[in-house]
């Protein structure tokens, strides 16, 4: 069984880190994945078919720097996920350690926010 990894991060090295670290993971435990990597959630949307064959999402809480509100948030990401059906695991990653992000993580029911 392949496992089906989303990440949508809009920094080329924090992505690139993050698929090296499951891919060593992936490897001491024997299971193969296969990662898709989306630089905002626009792209993601566009890729309409990884929301129905991702295992597991990774999204950036903050995807630009300057919070753009024309710019979907990874919480915004996470609701539009949930609204069309994914009823998977979501990560939150983040630098920011802003708690009004961590309460909304917890509502559309993440996994985990790191």
């Amino acid at each position: 069984m392949i496992f089906e990894i989303a990440i949508v991060e809009d920094q080329a090295t924090a992505s690139e880190t993050l698929t090296d670290h499951l891919d060593t993971w992936a490897k001491e435990r024997g299971h193969q994945i296969s990662c898709h990597v989306y630089s905002s959630g626009e792209e993601l949307f566009a890729a309409e078919d990884i929301i129905k064959k991702a295992d597991i999402f990774f999204l950036d809480i903050r995807l630009s720097l300057e919070d753009d509100p024309a710019i979907m948030n990874g919480i915004q990401i996470a609701q539009n996920l949930r609204a069309k059906g994914f009823d998977g695991e979501i990560i939150f990653l983040t630098a920011f350690d802003e708690f009004s992000y961590a309460k909304k993580a917890i509502t559309i029911r993440a996994l985990d926010y790191l």
